[in-house]
Protein backbone atom coordinates (compact mmCIF):
# COMPACT_ATOMS: atom_id res chain seq x y z
CA UNK A 1 0.00 0.00 0.00
CA UNK A 2 1.07 3.62 -0.72
CA UNK A 3 2.03 5.88 1.85
CA UNK A 4 -0.33 8.46 3.39
CA UNK A 5 0.96 11.29 5.02
CA UNK A 6 -1.72 14.02 6.54
CA UNK A 7 -1.18 17.35 8.94
CA UNK A 8 -3.77 18.50 10.53
CA UNK A 9 -3.91 22.07 11.15
CA UNK A 10 -5.61 23.42 13.91
CA UNK A 11 -7.11 26.48 14.75
CA UNK A 12 -7.18 26.75 18.60
CA UNK A 13 -7.52 30.82 19.04
CA UNK A 14 -10.13 32.20 21.61
CA UNK A 15 -12.55 32.23 18.69
CA UNK A 16 -12.95 28.96 18.66
CA UNK A 17 -13.27 28.30 22.28
CA UNK A 18 -16.69 26.16 23.08
CA UNK A 19 -18.26 24.09 20.30
CA UNK A 20 -15.85 24.69 17.52
CA UNK A 21 -12.93 23.12 19.75
CA UNK A 22 -14.31 20.48 20.56
CA UNK A 23 -15.26 19.95 17.15
CA UNK A 24 -12.12 20.39 15.85
CA UNK A 25 -10.26 17.67 18.44
CA UNK A 26 -13.34 14.97 17.46
CA UNK A 27 -12.26 15.61 13.82
CA UNK A 28 -8.49 15.05 14.47
CA UNK A 29 -9.49 11.92 16.64
CA UNK A 30 -11.75 10.87 13.62
CA UNK A 31 -9.01 10.90 11.12
CA UNK A 32 -6.35 9.17 13.68
CA UNK A 33 -9.04 6.25 14.15
CA UNK A 34 -9.67 5.95 10.31
CA UNK A 35 -5.60 5.80 9.38
CA UNK A 36 -3.42 2.77 9.18
CA UNK A 37 -0.36 2.24 11.38
CA UNK A 38 1.53 2.35 8.38
CA UNK A 39 0.03 6.20 7.89
CA UNK A 40 2.16 9.29 8.69
CA UNK A 41 0.34 11.61 10.45
CA UNK A 42 1.36 15.07 12.36
CA UNK A 43 -0.95 17.62 14.34
CA UNK A 44 -0.08 21.46 14.46
CA UNK A 45 -2.05 23.71 16.56
CA UNK A 46 -2.09 27.58 16.26
CA UNK A 47 -2.77 30.96 17.41
CA UNK A 48 -1.03 33.79 17.04
CA UNK A 49 2.01 31.71 17.02
CA UNK A 50 1.70 27.48 16.12
CA UNK A 51 3.39 24.61 17.85
CA UNK A 52 3.38 20.57 16.85
CA UNK A 53 0.91 19.05 19.54
CA UNK A 54 1.99 15.85 18.01
CA UNK A 55 5.26 15.80 15.43
CA UNK A 56 4.76 13.89 11.32
CA UNK A 57 5.04 10.22 12.81
CA UNK A 58 3.63 6.81 11.97
CA UNK A 59 0.63 6.52 13.38
CA UNK A 60 0.96 2.96 14.91
CA UNK A 61 -1.90 2.28 17.51
CA UNK A 62 -3.05 6.14 17.46
CA UNK A 63 -3.13 6.33 21.14
CA UNK A 64 -0.39 8.64 21.99
CA UNK A 65 -1.51 11.03 19.05
CA UNK A 66 -5.47 10.71 20.54
CA UNK A 67 -4.16 11.61 23.70
CA UNK A 68 -1.96 15.03 22.62
CA UNK A 69 -5.31 15.93 20.40
CA UNK A 70 -7.72 15.84 23.68
CA UNK A 71 -5.35 17.92 25.75
CA UNK A 72 -5.85 21.13 22.75
CA UNK A 73 -7.18 23.90 24.46
CA UNK A 74 -8.49 27.38 22.84
CA UNK A 75 -6.93 30.73 23.42
CA UNK A 76 -4.79 33.65 21.65
CA UNK A 77 -5.39 35.45 18.20
CA UNK A 78 -5.45 33.90 14.59
CA UNK A 79 -2.85 33.69 12.24
CA UNK A 80 -2.91 30.87 9.73
CA UNK A 81 -0.15 31.64 7.06
CA UNK A 82 2.58 30.84 9.53
CA UNK A 83 1.06 27.66 10.45
CA UNK A 84 0.04 26.74 6.80
CA UNK A 85 3.64 27.33 5.96
CA UNK A 86 5.22 25.48 8.98
CA UNK A 87 3.14 22.31 8.07
CA UNK A 88 3.72 22.42 4.58
CA UNK A 89 7.35 22.91 5.13
CA UNK A 90 7.87 19.58 7.39
CA UNK A 91 5.50 17.82 5.02
CA UNK A 92 7.90 18.36 2.00
CA UNK A 93 10.45 16.09 2.62
CA UNK A 94 8.44 13.70 3.87
CA UNK A 95 8.68 10.51 1.53
CA UNK A 96 4.59 9.54 1.44
CA UNK A 97 3.03 8.95 -1.89
CA UNK A 98 0.26 11.14 -0.80
CA UNK A 99 0.58 14.24 1.36
CA UNK A 100 -2.23 16.40 2.35
CA UNK A 101 -3.34 18.93 4.67
CA UNK A 102 -6.39 19.20 6.69
CA UNK A 103 -6.92 22.81 7.65
CA UNK A 104 -9.64 23.37 10.43
CA UNK A 105 -10.14 26.94 11.27
CA UNK A 106 -13.06 29.31 11.51
CA UNK A 107 -10.85 31.03 9.13
CA UNK A 108 -10.69 34.64 10.41
CA UNK A 109 -7.35 35.73 9.90
CA UNK A 110 -4.96 37.94 7.83
CA UNK A 111 -4.03 35.82 4.77
CA UNK A 112 -0.47 36.69 5.04
CA UNK A 113 1.00 35.08 1.87
CA UNK A 114 -1.36 31.53 1.71
CA UNK A 115 -2.56 32.07 -1.53
CA UNK A 116 1.20 31.49 -2.81
CA UNK A 117 1.95 28.87 -0.85
CA UNK A 118 -1.30 26.97 -1.89
CA UNK A 119 -0.27 27.30 -5.39
CA UNK A 120 3.56 26.42 -4.26
CA UNK A 121 1.87 23.01 -2.53
CA UNK A 122 -0.36 22.04 -5.68
CA UNK A 123 2.88 22.21 -7.70
CA UNK A 124 4.73 19.73 -5.21
CA UNK A 125 1.98 17.43 -5.21
CA UNK A 126 0.52 18.86 -1.40
CA UNK A 127 -3.02 19.23 -1.29
CA UNK A 128 -4.50 21.14 1.27
CA UNK A 129 -8.22 20.97 2.10
CA UNK A 130 -10.30 23.36 4.35
CA UNK A 131 -12.86 23.05 6.80
CA UNK A 132 -14.51 25.73 7.94
CA UNK A 133 -16.27 25.20 11.40
CA UNK A 134 -18.97 27.45 12.93
CA UNK A 135 -21.09 30.09 10.98
CA UNK A 136 -18.69 33.28 11.80
CA UNK A 137 -16.11 31.93 9.13
CA UNK A 138 -14.26 33.25 6.07
CA UNK A 139 -15.40 31.70 3.35
CA UNK A 140 -13.79 32.94 0.06
CA UNK A 141 -10.43 32.61 1.69
CA UNK A 142 -11.19 29.13 2.57
CA UNK A 143 -12.41 28.15 -0.42
CA UNK A 144 -9.76 29.78 -2.72
CA UNK A 145 -6.78 28.28 -0.41
CA UNK A 146 -8.29 25.13 -1.08
CA UNK A 147 -9.15 25.31 -4.76
CA UNK A 148 -5.14 26.49 -5.12
CA UNK A 149 -4.18 23.75 -3.73
CA UNK A 150 -6.59 21.03 -5.75
CA UNK A 151 -7.82 20.23 -2.39
CA UNK A 152 -12.20 20.81 -0.92
CA UNK A 153 -13.06 23.51 0.64
CA UNK A 154 -16.12 22.61 3.04
CA UNK A 155 -18.65 24.91 5.38
CA UNK A 156 -19.30 23.07 8.54
CA UNK A 157 -22.05 25.61 10.43
CA UNK A 158 -22.85 22.14 13.28
CA UNK A 159 -20.60 19.26 15.17
CA UNK A 160 -23.18 16.63 13.36
CA UNK A 161 -21.68 16.92 9.99
CA UNK A 162 -17.95 17.42 10.46
CA UNK A 163 -16.62 14.05 11.38
CA UNK A 164 -18.28 12.82 7.91
CA UNK A 165 -16.71 15.66 5.99
CA UNK A 166 -13.36 15.18 7.78
CA UNK A 167 -12.70 11.38 6.93
CA UNK A 168 -14.48 11.39 3.30
CA UNK A 169 -12.02 14.29 2.78
CA UNK A 170 -8.93 12.30 3.63
CA UNK A 171 -10.14 9.20 1.97
CA UNK A 172 -10.58 11.51 -1.38
CA UNK A 173 -6.75 13.09 -1.38
CA UNK A 174 -4.99 10.31 0.06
Amino acid sequence: PEDRCVVLVLDKSASMSGRKIEMARASATGVIENTRPTDMLGVLTFDNSFQWAADIRRVEDGTALKKLVAGIESDGGTQIWPALAEAYSKLQPVNATYKHILLLTDGISEAGDSMKLAEQAAAERITISTVGLGRDINQPYLEKLAALANGRSYMVPDPEGLAQVVLRDVVQHT
